[in-house]
């Protein structure tokens, strides 16, 4: 049984996780920014190792209710599309999108698993849920705008780009409203082990194509770039950390605070790099802390989860 009182631990063992992922992530991508399908190739290989001497060590399979789980189709869909939107989420950088970028795209999350949970899971939100998280996600485009980068120009790879990210952002929020009716209904099929197992699982298939480009990659960039290893390994790390917490959290809580969290650490993601580089904030950039800071606490001050109505059968 999962105590209420852990979740927070889940929290901050994400949030650190996840903020230190994103600073290894940028440093990689200015050595080259052609490498997302390296760095993510590796990611997965590493997960899957842990989690998969993790799960022997723990007798996992000798389970049989974790063997047949993943048979079923409201379980498997779900975890092979959640994958196919973190690959997409990686590759779109690809696109000459920056982090900034990024994050005021995904910044839209709050918005889109409120409509979604509204009009097709049947939810009803408070005032304050609907206030704190419309606050949260203005402040973070306010602050994110003032990271000193430009939203690049409307070329023809940059649209495809914002329309990839646009794309999984809105699948991601149905995903985490259609995993919380799953594990509200039956939460012995949904177990977070077994989802991070097939997570990788399924993640290594997309890269099977890409075995040649891969390998390209990692001879060029360890040639030209000795730090390259040493960054790679702290980035498998701290990724680690990170998807532990968000696999944790995923099932814990409702869709819409696990959208908030993911949201709160990429605001935070992006004050550590700035901070770190020494980039200036100004003043719409501590606007939008502050509608950061206020929107948290007038979202935590609701107890209350979202109402699910249930529609008898006539």
């Amino acid at each position: 049984m999962i105590l209420a009182s852990s979740i927070p631990a889940y929290i901050g063992f994400m949030i650190t996780g996840c903020c230190f992922n994103v600073f290894t992530f940028e440093k990689l991508l200015e050595i080259d920014n052609k490498t997302t399908n390296l760095i993510t190739f590796a990611q997965n290989i590493f997960i899957f190792l842990a989690i998969s001497l993790y799960l022997a060590y723990t007798h996992y399979w000798d389970n049989r209710k974790a063997r047949l789980s993943i048979t079923s189709w409201n379980v498997a869909v779900p975890i092979l599309l959640q994958t196919l939107g973190a690959n997409v989420n990686n590759f779109v950088f690809q696109y000459n999108l920056s982090m900034p970028t990024h994050i005021i795209i995904r910044s839209s999350g709050t918005v889109t698993t409120l409509l979604l949970g509204w009009v097709f899971f049947n939810k009803k939100y408070t005032l304050r849920q609907i206030i704190g998280s419309t606050l949260i996600a203005v402040g973070t485009v306010l602050f994110t705008l003032n990271a000193g980068q430009q939203l690049e120009s409307s070329s023809r790879s940059s649209i495809m780009g914002v329309c990839l990210l646009l794309g999984t952002t809105i699948m991601n929020s149905g995903l985490s409203l259609y995993k919380e009716s799953i594990y509200t209904r039956d939460g012995s099929k949904m177990d977070w082990k077994g989802a991070l197992y097939y997570n990788t699982v399924y993640g290594l298939l997309f890269y099977i194509p890409l075995v040649g480009t891969i390998k390209q990659e990692l001879l060029s960039l360890w040639r030209s770039n000795q730090s390259f290893g040493e960054l790679l390994g702290w980035n498998l790390v701290t990724q680690m950390s990170c998807i532990l917490g968000v696999n944790l959290l995923v099932f814990k809580v409702s869709a819409l605070s696990f959208t908030i969290i993911l949201l709160i650490r990429r605001f935070l993601s992006l004050f550590l790099s700035m901070y770190i580089f020494e980039t200036p904030v100004g003043q719409w950039g501590i606007f939008g802390i502050g509608l950061v800071i206020l929107g948290s606490l007038t979202y935590s001050l609701n107890n209350n989860r979202p109402v699910s109505v249930v529609k008898k059968d006539q």
